[in-house]
Parts: structure tokens; sequence; C-alpha cells
């Protein structure tokens, strides 16, 4: 499980959360509040989606992630 704990990163992760998948809101956010293993179901939810193609997108997103923090 990935749980953001620096405060800058968390708001790195919810920027991109928004910016990435639109259907998520606020709400959502504070719900996932930098906990990558919440982001899955509330895709779900929102889009959908199949559990592997969450768990699939949400990689994708966190590999993005970590290549424009570097």
């Amino acid at each position: 499980m990935f749980v953001l704990e620096n405060k800058s990163a968390k708001q790195l992760f919810n920027h991109g959360i928004l910016t990435t998948f639109g259907k998520l809101d606020a709400i959502d956010i504070e719900e996932i509040d930098g906990c990558e293993d919440q982001l899955i179901p509330i895709l779900i939810m929102r889009y959908g989606w199949s559990s592997a193609v969450a768990r699939s997108k949400v990689e994708q997103f966190m590999g993005r992630l970590s290549r424009s923090s570097q």
C-alpha cells in the first residue's frame, strides 16, 4: 500500500488525481487522502471500470507521477 506522508507530495498526488481522473471531486480526494489503495474503489465506482482496469490505470498514473517528480 502506498500512502503519502509528506504534505507537498500529497498535494502533487491530489492535483494529479484531479487532472487525470476528471470524474473525481474534492470529496473523493478527501476520502483517498493520499492513499493509492483508496483510489482504486473510487475509480471503479465513478468510471464503472473492473478492478483490474482500475488497478492498471492507477499503476500508470503512479508511474507518470513518480517520473514527473524526479
